[in-house]
């Protein structure tokens, strides 16, 4: 892993600064449709790789359906192991896909309506903005510029070779 330092460096140069460890356990509001709103709270994190394409984060999350008020619906949970690849250029998630892993490529700046909540747990992991009050940069800002054309959903041996 002897790149993890040069790609590092790029990483925090691009901007792509994990939410602060005191933070990571407090529940994070995702989209909101009508009075429903998505939920998550990250349970632990660790980085799984870094390259020039940026840094993949391995992140345990429970999420949740409740109202505008984070204490709504935890009794509900669904624990979930998430793998980002925090990137400037070609952010993704990784996904389970049978026996192998699937990159999903990311907008988070304008995300499709099926990726509103992955969108929301990417901005949360790799710059610490949320839906809520406390919400910081704009992913809209921070991705203004994204590719006309979709990319491919590449298959995966596993997830750390999404840094290739």
């Amino acid at each position: 892993m002897r790149a993890a330092g040069p790609a590092l460096a790029l990483l925090l140069l691009a901007g792509l600064l994990p939410a602060p460890a005191a933070e990571a356990g407090r529940p994070v509001r995702g989209p909101c449709e009508e009075e429903r709103c998505i939920w998550f709270r990250e349970l632990s994190r660790e980085v799984a790789g870094a390259s020039a394409r940026g840094m993949l984060l391995r992140l345990q999350i429970h999420w949740w359906t409740g109202t505008d008020r984070p204490e709504t619906g935890e009794e509900e949970v669904q624990e979930e192991i998430l793998y980002v690849l925090c990137s400037g250029t070609w952010p993704a998630l990784v996904e389970r896909a049978g026996r192998r892993w699937r990159e999903r490529p990311l907008n988070p700046g304008e995300p499709a309506p099926a990726d509103r909540a992955a969108a929301a747990a990417y901005g949360w992991a790799c710059h610490g903005t949320s839906s809520g009050p406390r919400s910081g940069p704009a992913l809209a800002d921070l991705y203004a510029n994204r590719p006309a054309a979709p990319r491919e959903r590449r298959l995966l041996q596993r997830p750390e070779d999404v840094l290739r």
